[in-house]
């Protein structure tokens, strides 16, 4: 549950020029100072350097100041306890009452579950504050999906079970969690250093399109098409209606005529995006095999080739919707890639492919 939005357009002009000196522990420093680079430069807009010095606890300094953070994840999972359920956060989570704080994170729930460290912010007069919560280690358990590593479970699509990860058994799964946990970091920066500024963040809306089935049955093989009759000829009287209509349509579209497909809504959906000033971006499969975890439709369909060129014609963007199992098999996935490609190639769309899921 993460609402991580586009960070690509910094705007410069509203950092800090503050400039952020960080000791970490010396263990799994390079982890550290992963989640440090989202955190703190990605999302906040926030420069720091990273010392070679070692220390206890991810200490931030500037003008003076120091800002504590816990550290109990990574402290838990040392040695032989990395990628074990003793790193693991144990179920049920503690609460801690934001409102009981000094601090004031802008989260829309006061009630913040804790999956490391513990609740509190203590500061000693000097503008030197400590964070108890472990917002470091949390947002490094949550964003590489640490757990998953750890728990054997998998679905029969070889998938971690949701219910098995700790965002369902903790009831934080509706909750953009490492978003709250990124504004508290915040909010203790800028109790510390209430001159500094983070930089803005605007939402953008994004349309895509995945073409797993482009058109009811015409782009399908002759084996579907003879199963899609024989299910008429067996259905009830109204099924039986209902499937002619189909397969007449399917018929109508093996002959070139598609405009009567009701999959066929391509046009109308260019036509909605282009209307409010929005590009989408269409994830066609691009497999040779037909199978239902690669996709019924090969490229080199007439009705295919020209839905590529229209799209491209129109500025709409074309990528790649990897199939089923090339999660597990990387070359799989870049020969996909290099097939849809040397497809816009071959109809004088001279892209990179370069985007995929």
């Amino acid at each position: 549950s993460y609402a991580w939005l586009d960070q690509s357009k910094i705007a410069k002009s509203l950092r800090t020029g503050m400039q952020f000196i960080i000791d970490l522990p010396a263990e799994r420093r390079d982890e550290l100072k992963w989640v440090l680079d989202t955190l703190l430069r990605s999302r906040l807009g926030l420069e720091f350097t990273i010392t070679d010095k070692a220390s206890s606890y991810p200490t931030i300094n500037a003008d003076g100041k120091t800002l504590k953070l816990n550290n109990t994840f990574f402290d838990g999972a040392k040695g032989s306890s990395w990628l074990t359920e003793r790193s693991l956060p144990q179920v049920p989570l503690k609460d801690w009452l934001i409102s009981n704080s000094p601090l004031s994170p802008k989260v829309k729930h006061d009630s913040i579950p804790i999956l490391f460290g513990q609740e509190g912010f203590e500061f000693d007069g000097k503008q030197n504050g400590s964070l108890l919560l472990d917002v470091l280690g949390s947002a490094f358990f949550m964003l590489s999906r640490y757990e998953e590593l750890v728990h054997e479970e998998r679905d029969k699509f070889h998938r971690f079970p949701s219910d098995k990860g700790i965002a369902v058994k903790a009831s934080f799964h509706t909750r953009p969690i490492i978003d709250e946990y990124c504004e508290i970091l915040w909010a203790s920066l800028k109790f510390n250093w209430p001159e500094i500024k983070r930089h803005k963040v605007e939402a953008q809306t994004k349309m895509s399109c995945d073409v797993d089935a482009p058109l009811q049955d015409a782009v399908f093989s002759n084996l579907r098409m003879s199963s899609q009759w024989l299910r008429a000829k067996v259905c009830t009287t109204n099924k039986r209606e209902l499937r002619r209509k189909q397969l007449d349509i399917s018929i109508k579209g093996r002959r070139g005529n598609w405009d009567k497909d009701p999959f066929n809504s391509f046009d109308s959906l260019m036509d909605l995006a282009e209307s409010n000033a929005r590009k989408i971006t269409f994830y066609f499969l691009s497999n040779k095999q037909r199978h239902w975890k690669h996709g019924w439709y090969r490229l080199e369909h007439p009705f295919i080739r020209d839905l590529l060129q229209k799209i491209d014609k129109r500025g709409h963007m074309i990528a790649l919707h990897g199939s089923f199992d090339t999660f597990k098999t990387p070359f799989a996935l870049e020969g996909q890639r290099k097939y849809l490609e040397k497809t816009c190639a071959t109809l004088g769309i001279k892209k990179t492919i370069t985007h995929n899921r």
